[in-house]
């Protein structure tokens, strides 16, 4: 999707208007660069982002979620995604114990590794 290509290459040209951590202002656009830097990084090992967070975050916490995706098929972060109330329940609870679910620990301190 050429207009997506584009849209996410001026994402990633901007300069920041503010200093890190000081701003937040919502919208698309650091969705639109969070799927770039996902796609990028998980290129070479041939999985998608969506497939990515199927496997290792929202199946092994027993989540069930639909991620929005492209006409081309690629993830689109911007699009959002929805699942149930109890499955953000059950996901709240594993983040407030520590990546703990099920008895198992799921995510190490710094996040899911590719």
């Amino acid at each position: 999707n050429k207009t997506l290509k584009n849209t996410v290459q001026m994402a990633l040209d901007c300069k920041l208007m503010h200093k890190l951590g000081e701003f937040f202002e919502y919208g698309p656009t650091s969705y639109l660069v969070l799927g770039e830097i996902a796609t990028r990084k998980l290129k070479q090992s041939g999985i998608t982002p969506y497939d990515y967070l199927q496997k290792n975050i929202l199946a092994p916490i027993g989540m069930k979620a639909r991620i929005g995706q492209n006409r081309d098929g690629s993830t689109n972060f911007a699009g959002g995604g929805n699942t149930s109330i109890g499955d953000w329940v059950e996901y709240g609870e594993m983040l407030m114990a520590g990546g703990q679910y099920g008895g198992k620990h799921n995510f190490p301190p710094q996040g899911p590794a590719p």
